[in-house]
């Protein structure tokens, strides 16, 4: 089973946590990890495998280059996020040839089950396999990048690749022109690249496998929520999208909680977000507004 992280040296912890949770809950698999970074530290590198290396499982890093990613756009909306996001499109030459499907897995989630039967998902005849996004009901979306709405959107925080047919159909090519054609087009940098291009190309996954619809204000269809209310509290992977994560103070996702679970098996056990003066209104008083009415919580309230 080939797995994929795309970080730099400032979201080395978070992987690492994010690699506790999935070999803890995969122990039966023999899982082969590629670290994809530009110029990742030795110190990054000792510190994953002195961390990581007990499970028994192969940690292999690529250094991919800044260059190959370098003229490729962040955007004002997604200011959080590292331009190694793009590294995605790059996998099929990144990758050696003989890797012919991989497991990308964003750094911000945590893998709560074995994923076996994500990996052994049929892909032939597709370039991925994807979970619709929270925001797949927007309008705007399918007006920017220029496709029909019934194609959907997908979040590309967990995506099985195909990279088989990636190479076959040249789609990193594909991806890198309209990158350079349509710029002012990526709102959600390399994600509305992947939707812009391969929007008629990818197989839908069960929720279960990205969930991250936790937000009030999650956009889906009837028939979507309903699915997605089944395993709300038993996700198998569990996304933690936004620019507020678990190890951010004010993060208020009902979840959050199962993150810490998986930080305290590695060296930074019992660690929390400290308490600063500058997080002081959105840890205290902001709940408070919440429960007089004048302000409405970013989350879901989870009934079980």
């Amino acid at each position: 089973m080939d797995i994929v992280c795309n970080i730099d040296n400032h979201y080395v912890k978070y992987c690492i946590v994010t690699l506790v949770s999935l070999f803890q809950n995969n122990q039966q698999e023999n899982i082969r990890v590629h670290i994809i970074a530009d110029n990742l530290s030795q110190i990054a590198k000792q510190l994953m495998h002195e961390e990581l290396d007990r499970f028994g499982n192969e940690l292999i890093f690529h250094d991919a280059g800044h260059q190959i990613i370098a003229n490729c756009p962040i955007s004002d909306e997604c200011h959080h996020i590292s331009i190694a996001t793009y590294y995605r499109i790059f996998l099929p030459v990144i990758l050696p040839e003989s890797i012919s499907k991989v497991l990308y897995l964003d750094c911000d989630l945590i893998v709560e089950s074995s994923v076996s039967e994500l990996w052994n998902t049929n892909v032939e005849g597709y370039a991925l396999a994807a979970a619709e996004d929270w925001r797949a009901e927007v309008e705007e979306f399918y007006e920017r990048l220029h496709y029909e709405k019934k194609y959907s959107y997908f979040n590309a925080g967990v995506l099985l690749i195909n990279l088989d047919y990636w190479r076959k159909h040249h789609l990193m090519e594909a991806c890198v022109r309209y990158i350079q054609s349509y710029p002012e087009r990526l709102t959600y940098n390399d994600q509305d690249v992947l939707n812009g291009v391969l929007y008629a190309q990818w197989l839908h996954l069960p929720y279960q496998w990205n969930m991250h619809y936790y937000l009030r204000k999650t956009t889906m269809s009837e028939k979507a929520l309903k699915e997605i209310e089944t395993t709300l509290f038993t996700p198998a992977i569990l996304h933690y999208i936004t620019d507020v994560k678990p190890w951010n103070l004010h993060c208020y996702h009902p979840l959050a909680h199962r993150w810490f679970h998986y930080l305290d098996q590695t060296r930074w056990k019992g660690e929390r977000p400290k308490k600063t003066l500058k997080d002081f209104f959105n840890y205290y008083i902001k709940p408070i507004g919440y429960l007089i009415g004048i302000d409405k919580p970013r989350y879901k309230k989870l009934h079980k």
